[in-house]
């Protein structure tokens, strides 16, 4: 349906002579991501409103998916699975958020935070059979990784420090650790295929 829906939209930029012919599939791809992305970023939300958390679910969400869009990592083999498998990894992490005592957060957080770090500074970017990563971009795509990465540890180590807002510095090193964890996966994807 997202291929289609795609394609549809594709084609009233063609018609109306907004993108030229030779760019057609780039558009097409573009529209699926696109529309695969909301799909699943509406999901997301809308647990987080029945959950009622709205506002962590928003920081991990923002420190997952900016990581992710340069780090790269898996990639579901179809749109359901990239949709399922983002209300997997939500689910979970809301199940680790619910679930770890209070009292060990700052030490786990900054754990987390040095063991995803390191990962991201060794894989990233994880390129894509169907999006490969090569010469300058890739020096752009690490080096965006990194800055991502440096500026959010940065963030929730400062703001840790201080002692404020642990529950939210939870939820943004979660989305960082399923960041990480998700460079990890691609990798022994890519190693036993």
């Amino acid at each position: 349906m997202l291929h289609k829906l795609s394609i549809y939209l594709t084609n009233k930029l063609l018609n109306g002579e907004t993108i030229d012919e030779d760019d057609y599939e780039i558009y097409i791809y573009g529209w699926s991501m696109l529309l695969s992305t909301a799909a699943s970023v509406i999901a997301v939300l809308i647990l987080a409103l029945i959950f009622g958390q709205f506002i962590g679910t928003l920081l991990f969400m923002i420190c997952f998916l900016s990581l992710r869009a340069y780090a790269g990592g898996y990639h579901a083999n179809s749109y359901l699975g990239c949709f399922l498998t983002m209300i997997g990894i939500y689910l979970a992490a809301l199940l680790i958020q619910l679930k770890t005592p209070q009292v060990y957060l700052t030490i786990i957080i900054t754990f987390l935070l040095l063991i995803s770090t390191v990962v991201i500074f060794i894989r990233a970017p994880q390129d894509h059979p169907n999006r490969p990563i090569e010469g300058e971009e890739r020096v752009i795509f690490t080096r965006r990784s990194r800055f991502i990465i440096v500026s959010q540890v940065i963030i929730i180590c400062g703001l840790l420090y201080l002692n404020y807002f642990l529950q939210y510095l939870w939820w943004a090193t979660i989305g960082i650790v399923f960041a990480s964890l998700s460079l990890l996966l691609s990798n022994w994807r890519n190693i036993t295929n």
